[in-house]
């Protein structure tokens, strides 16, 4: 059987991160993604899906997840939020701001972007080798570990 990435839409409602999560944790395991990287790829997914449930509109949150050697990438798409939409009843403010600090900490390379049909797409890079190296925990720039 042909290799497939993985592409499903969620609505954007407060039930989708896990949704998400439960359906990449499988995608990815079938596939024997190191559990390590499978870690860093749920963190990932959560907290996009869940920054498209909370700030995005009310179009379905796409998710699309591709490996490609020893990277895994991750990308989410939402609609633009509708000003005074209810998205803005979603949460209160003190409950956000740290989501794509985490995001950032799992990947190699992070990118948001506008696409032309308006929808805002989030972009990642997870590596499989640093993954692996991150599970032995930090290490100092001498090389010592942390």
């Amino acid at each position: 059987m042909a290799y497939v990435p993985f592409e499903r839409s969620f609505p954007p409602l407060l039930v989708a991160p896990s949704l998400a999560r439960r359906a990449t944790a499988t995608w990815l395991g079938d596939r024997g993604v190191p559990p390590a990287t499978v870690d860093d790829v749920l963190i990932v997914v959560s907290e996009l899906v869940a920054n498209g449930v909370l700030h995005g509109g009310d179009a379905d949150i796409t998710l699309r997840i591709d490996i490609d050697g020893d990277d895994v990438s991750v990308a989410v798409s939402t609609a633009p939020a509708t000003p005074g939409g209810p998205q803005a009843s979603r949460t209160e403010p003190t409950e956000t701001g740290r989501g794509l600090t985490m995001v950032a900490a799992c990947c190699e390379a992070v990118d948001v972007l506008r696409e032309t049909s308006g929808r805002r797409r989030a972009s990642c890079r997870i590596s499989m080798r640093r993954s692996r190296a991150g599970a032995a925990g930090p290490t100092r720039s001498d090389g010592v570990n942390a």
